[in-house]
């Protein structure tokens, strides 16, 4: 369908410049990072007590993984709700047919 690729081709375009900025804004970020850990004291005065908490890896890890079972579950919804209206949209458009290859 043209309507479909033409979203999908825009869609790839955002996710590349979402891509190439969120590179930059790392790149930066580690720069600018390396520049502060070379100057800071091998020991941080009360570091102690944030070693209790989680890694900031395992932070975002934990909450996107949370991102993702959210956004399945919506789909999965989002999907059923479009086939809870197919005997009123059924009358509009064609069933969807299932493709057999997978």
């Amino acid at each position: 369908m043209a309507y479909t690729q033409s979203v999908n081709r825009f869609a790839d375009r955002v996710l590349d410049g979402v891509r190439q900025v969120n590179g930059t804004a790392v790149n930066v970020a580690s720069t600018v990072s390396q520049k502060i850990g070379d100057v800071l004291p091998e020991e941080l005065p009360g570091a102690t007590a944030l070693r209790s908490f989680p890694r900031p890896e395992e932070l975002v890890k934990t909450y996107w993984d949370f991102i993702e079972r959210l956004v399945k579950t919506q789909r999965t919804y989002a999907l059923d709700l479009a086939k809870a209206f197919e005997p009123i949209t059924g009358k509009i458009w064609k069933p969807a047919v299932r493709s057999k290859a997978a």
